[in-house]
C-alpha cells in the first residue's frame, strides 16, 4: 500500500512539475525561416525541429503557423509583430537559411514584441545537410541568452563544419648567404671598431611576416663577433619590393681584442629591403643593430653592442 502512494506521489509530483514549466514558460512567435538558394521542403521541417528543441527546454514556447503546400515568403517585421501580439507572445523571431556555394548559414534574431527590441541574435554554419540537426539543438539552448551558440560544448551536437581542419597557411622557405660586417661600439672594441665576416640563414615567408633562423660571424679584424639566432620581420608591404622591420633573440660571442671574451644572450633590432622577395633568387639588405647581454671580460661595466651590415642572396623553393 505504502508502495503504491509513493508512486502516485512521484507521478503527480511530475505532472505538476511539467505543467508549472509550461505555465512559467514564456511564448515566442515564430513564422516560417526564409529559405535563400535553399529547397522549399526545408521551411515547415527545420521549423518545426526547432520547435521541439526549443519547447524542450522549458524556457519558452515556440508558435509557428500552420504547414502550407508551398513555400511561404517571410513576412515584414511589423506583420511579424502583429501576429505576435495576437497570438499573446512575449516576443518574436526572424530566422533565414541562406545557402552560398556548399554552406548553409542559419541566423536567428529575437525581438520582444512589445517594441520590436532585439534582444539576442546568433549565426551558425552548415557544412552538410547532417549540421542542420545540431546546429538547432545548440540554438535552441542558448535563445534568448548571453551565449553563443558556437560556444555550447555538447559532445553529441558537434558539426562536421566545427570539425574541420584550420586551412593552413603554406610558407615560402629560402636558404641564404649573407656578406659585411660588424662595428661594435664597446670597450674593448672601440679602437679598432670594424671586423668582416658572413654568414647562413633559413627564412620562411608566410607573406605578412618573416621568421628567420640566422647564424652570422665576423672575424677578418681585430676581434671576432658572431651569434645564432632566432629573427622575426614584418613586410610594410605586399610587394615583390618592399622594406622590412623587425628583431630577435640569440646566443652570441665575442673573442680578441685584449682579452675581450665574452658569450651569452644577444637582442638584435633592425630591418632592411627585399628586391624580388616572390623570385627564386633574391636579393636584400639588412641593418641590425645588437646587444649582447653579458659583460666583455675584465671590463666593469661593458657589454658588447655595436651594428652589423651584409649585403645577402637567398634562394627560394
Amino acid at each position: 500500500m505504502k508502495k503504491r502512494i509513493l508512486s502516485l506521489f512521484i507521478v503527480v509530483s511530475a505532472i505538476i512539475c511539467v505543467y508549472s514549466n509550461l505555465y512559467s514558460a514564456e511564448k515566442v512567435y515564430m513564422p516560417f525561416f526564409e529559405l535563400i538558394n535553399v529547397h522549399a521542403d526545408y521551411q515547415y521541417s527545420v521549423a518545426r525541429l526547432f520547435k521541439n528543441y526549443v519547447d524542450e527546454q522549458g524556457r519558452y514556447i515556440l508558435i509557428i503557423p500552420q504547414r502550407a503546400d508551398s513555400l511561404i515568403a517571410q513576412p515584414p517585421l511589423n506583420e511579424i509583430r502583429e501576429t505576435a501580439k495576437s497570438n499573446d507572445c512575449s516576443f518574436f523571431i526572424v530566422a533565414d537559411m541562406n545557402r552560398i556555394g556548399e554552406t548553409v548559414i542559419i541566423s536567428v534574431s529575437m525581438y520582444k514584441t512589445e517594441n520590436s527590441q532585439l534582444i539576442w541574435k546568433d549565426r551558425l554554419k552548415a557544412n552538410t545537410p547532417d549540421d542542420i540537426d545540431p546546429i538547432l539543438q545548440k540554438l535552441s539552448r542558448v535563445i534568448g541568452t548571453e551565449h553563443k551558440a558556437a560556444e555550447d560544448g555538447d559532445i553529441y551536437s558537434v558539426t562536421s563544419y566545427e570539425s574541420q581542419q584550420l586551412k593552413q597557411i603554406h610558407s615560402i622557405s629560402a636558404f641564404g648567404i649573407s656578406i659585411g660586417g660588424a662595428l661594435l661600439m664597446s670597450n674593448p672594441f672601440i679602437d679598432d671598431p670594424f671586423s668582416g665576416g658572413g654568414g647562413i640563414f633559413w627564412s620562411y615567408d608566410i607573406r605578412t611576416v618573416l621568421f628567420e633562423v640566422d647564424a652570422q660571424s665576423y672575424f677578418l679584424g681585430s676581434y671576432s663577433v658572431g651569434h645564432l639566432s632566432i629573427d622575426v620581420y614584418r613586410p610594410f608591404f605586399a610587394e615583390s619590393s618592399t622594406p622590412f622591420l623587425g628583431g630577435g633573440l640569440g646566443f652570441g660571442y665575442t673573442t680578441g681584442a685584449s682579452n675581450g671574451q665574452g658569450n651569452g644572450m644577444m637582442l638584435f633590432v633592425g630591418g632592411g629591403y627585399i628586391f624580388g622577395r616572390t623570385a627564386d633568387v633574391g636579393l636584400r639588405v639588412r641593418a641590425q643593430y645588437m646587444l649582447g647581454a653579458f659583460k666583455v671580460e675584465n671590463t666593469e661595466k661593458s657589454l658588447p653592442h655595436g651594428f652589423m651590415l651584409n649585403m645577402e642572396l637567398y634562394f627560394g623553393k
